[in-house]
């Protein structure tokens, strides 16, 4: 049985009127639209998702290999869902938030944008609402500019709503939205990092503190 699951989180309380209106119409439009999306899922990629963790773990293979073997499987999974979501090129809200990843991210991200991730000694947890309205040091005129080699909670997130209305930082905090799950792939991430000296955990201002990129 694959793991993928579709987590329904419970809707936040929100002032009465019509945001609340605007609220219950979009959580009836997204829900049917990640139903559809995990109905398109091929049986071949439910499959792999549901063996990469297993797979993974056998290989002799660096974790740097090893993370873009991740990043490849989720991608094909972002690729099905393009029908079913409000994501769209030069919609960078959610690089508006908090951006937490794992060292090994950084350390490629780093190899590939030609920078220095900054050395973290240990895991640093953030408030949910500390870099709410702080782009990501990668943005740029609302485009990603390490779009290709972007970290694993970039390339999950998604909204199944038809705008990204409650994606605007000033509103991501106060609601809840359909999600899905990708409990293989995660415990894929999982396993690669806690078997190496990279399983360090912050966010991507702190692994690249500058607030400008630097081609």
């Amino acid at each position: 049985m694959s793991p993928i699951s579709a987590n329904l989180s419970q809707t936040a309380v929100v002032e009465p009127g019509q945001e609340n209106e605007r609220l219950n119409s979009s959580a009836a439009e997204a829900e049917p639209r990640r139903t559809m999306f995990l109905a398109s899922i091929p049986s071949d990629l439910s499959r792999r998702e549901d063996a990469i963790q297993g797979v993974l773990s056998l290989e002799n293979a660096s974790p740097r290999s090893k993370l873009r073997k991740i990043y490849r499987l989720i991608e094909e999974f972002s690729n099905l869902s393009a029908p079913f979501v409000a994501c769209k090129k030069g919609c960078s809200s959610c690089c508006h938030m908090n951006i937490a990843i794992w060292r090994v991210e950084a350390d490629y991200i780093g190899k590939q944008a030609g920078r220095s991730p900054a050395r973290i000694l240990n895991t640093r947890a953030h408030r949910l609402e500390e870099f709410i309205g702080k782009p990501c040091p990668f943005l740029r005129e609302d485009t990603c500019t390490i779009y290709q080699f972007r970290p694993y909670v970039c390339r999950k997130h998604v909204s199944f709503d038809t705008t990204p209305y409650w994606c605007e930082p000033s509103r991501a905090l106060t609601v809840s939205v359909p999600k899905v799950h990708f409990s293989g792939i995660d415990n894929a991430l999982a396993t690669l990092t806690g078997k190496t000296s990279s399983d360090i955990f912050a966010d991507i201002r702190d692994f690249f503190p500058d607030t400008q990129f630097i081609e």
